[in-house]
């Protein structure tokens, strides 16, 4: 994208971009940008990409395309980066393998909630069916939560937050309801099956 509409001004990678040919390029790479390029964005993208090798007669594709290569292989790293500060990094690839996992418990728990509730097909939360499929449902939603008051997010400012009590209140009540064993609470204190199976509603929330 930034290769063809460079040549589209200059017409050869090895002659340098003027200056004064910056808004043009970036209106030529940015079209659906809904505003008119400014003196802000040009010095922008100047503080961005004019490196060593760039004079100030303007700048050179070298130095346009070694940034954007570097900037890659950061976003590549990012993929595999675990940690953001103090808190989880929501960006990397084992965070969001981990929310397709938890978006399937979520389908788990719509598909069997209301057949559980309404035909109370088993007569103990012991049997081992609902030990069996249940149980490692209702552990991975346990974990989910303390995930998700672990993963950092990005406020409207761009700025990274990381601070437990933020991230707390930032997280949606559906969340809070669907981690609260009801189910195994009201099994516990003696409440019978029945009603135990009615108190595995507020999972659905997880959704």
């Amino acid at each position: 994208q930034y290769e063809p509409a460079y040549l589209q001004i200059t017409g050869d990678l090895k002659v340098p971009l003027p200056i004064d040919k910056v808004p043009e390029l970036l209106s030529n790479i940015f079209v659906d940008f809904p505003f008119r390029i400014s003196k802000h964005n040009t010095r922008e993208f100047i503080a961005t990409f004019a490196g060593s090798e760039s004079k100030p007669d303007g700048v050179y594709w070298a130095d346009i395309r070694h940034v954007l290569k570097k900037r890659r292989m950061t976003v590549q790293e990012q993929e595999y980066q675990i940690v953001l500060g103090s808190a989880l990094d929501p960006r990397s690839k084992y965070h969001e393998n981990w929310r397709w996992l938890i978006y399937v418990v979520a389908l788990f728990y719509l598909a069997t909630v209301p057949v559980r509730a309404a035909f109370l097909p088993w007569d103990s939360m012991l049997h081992v069916i609902p030990l069996a499929t249940d149980l490692p449902a209702d552990v991975l939603t346990t974990i989910h939560f303390a995930v998700a008051l672990n993963t950092g997010y990005r406020n409207r400012r761009s700025a990274w937050i990381t601070s437990r009590l933020r991230i707390a209140k930032k997280l949606p009540l559906s969340l809070w309801v669907s981690a609260i064993p009801l189910d195994w609470m009201a099994w516990l204190a003696g409440a019978g099956n029945e009603v135990a199976c009615f108190c595995r509603i507020p999972r659905m929330a997880l959704m």
